[in-house]
């Protein structure tokens, strides 16, 4: 984290596990084959583990970047919250999203230019488009993960 605040969300038994024995990454950057982790700690250099963005609105924390890694299907569910939050961090801060297969943000206009279709949300990943209305695809840095 070297001097930088970083927050995690999790739930359940993966919050429990990352609060009482810290959070280990393994990276390349570490070492080659990441056999030399970083073990991250609660309270430790500014890191903060919460059960869900609520506690993080009640608790002020102010981000550049929040990373959206979940699934598809569980975007909607937290896209309002992002969007609080975003609105909280100031007109620089954005979202990093991971997302594997076509992502909600796909034919936002910056993406290759503007397109016949900018403005729709993509019905098979965000229907209705509440999570392009919550999360504005002008603050989203696009990431699509291919394993």
């Amino acid at each position: 984290t070297a001097g930088h605040a970083v927050a995690f969300v999790a739930r359940g038994a993966h919050l429990a596990a990352m609060r009482s024995r810290g959070l280990e990454l393994r990276s390349p950057l570490n070492s080659p084959a990441g056999e030399n982790p970083v073990l991250v700690k609660a309270g430790a250099g500014g890191v903060e583990f919460f059960g869900d963005l609520e506690e993080v609105e009640k608790a002020g924390a102010v981000f550049d970047f929040v990373v959206l890694a979940v699934k598809d299907h569980q975007i909607a569910p937290v896209a309002e919250a992002v969007g609080r939050l975003l609105g909280r961090c100031g007109p620089d801060a954005a979202v990093v999203t991971t997302q594997n297969g076509v992502p909600y943000w796909f034919f936002q206009d910056g993406y290759k230019g503007a397109s016949e279709f900018a403005g729709r949300a993509v019905e098979a990943v965000d229907p209705g488009g509440d999570v392009l209305g919550a999360i504005p695809s002008g603050r989203v840095i696009g990431m699509v993960v291919y394993p």
